[in-house]
């Protein structure tokens, strides 16, 4: 089947059939913006339900991100090799969305870190089971939203040399236990 057109049944392209419709429709100038379209209803394996990308990750940590990025909304048992964060942003002007994914370490170092990138964006992320859950170090211009991050065992939330903190409350740096 062609994409951005007709099926072969006369229906109209939808998310979900198999086929990436990422154009105008050639016959009704109709837009579609589908990234990806594996044709089943599985969140987690790299294309939603609503044909755009998520990141699965595998259950080793020390992932860099570098641009926006949309994690598949799963939970994850993520080692963070070395204090080096199981997640790690390095770079400015990014979006991490967690879309609800559940981050789970082993007891030690850190789930989120975003280290020395300003004007970024962590939000839907569920943390907990590190030393601790998000840190940001040296940066600026950082907006938590939507976040759940309990039950780590030195800090959930530890801000190192960070100003410009939005949605960040002093209550959230204690831990849960």
């Amino acid at each position: 089947t062609a994409a951005n057109t007709c099926r072969k049944n006369c229906r109209w392209p939808v998310c979900g059939d198999g086929v990436v419709d990422n154009d105008r429709h050639r016959d009704t100038d109709r837009e579609f913006n589908e990234v990806c379209d594996d044709g089943n209803q599985e969140n987690s394996d790299g294309c939603m339900t609503n044909c755009q990308a998520c990141l699965p990750l595998g259950q080793a940590g020390n992932i860099e991100i570098s641009s926006d990025t949309l994690l598949c909304p799963a939970q994850y048992l993520m080692d963070d090799y070395g204090d080096y964060g199981a997640i790690i942003i390095k770079t400015t002007g990014v979006t991490l969305d967690c879309q609800g994914a559940i981050l789970v370490g082993e007891g030690r170092g850190v789930g989120v870190l975003n280290f020395r990138s300003n004007d970024v964006t962590i939000k839907n992320c569920f943390i907990r089971g590190y030393d601790v859950g998000l840190r940001v170090q040296d940066a600026r211009n950082v907006s938590l939203k939507g976040n759940h991050i309990c039950d780590n065992r030195q800090r959930d939330i530890e801000l190192i040399d960070t100003t410009d903190v939005d949605g960040y409350q002093p209550s959230m740096a204690a831990t849960s236990r």
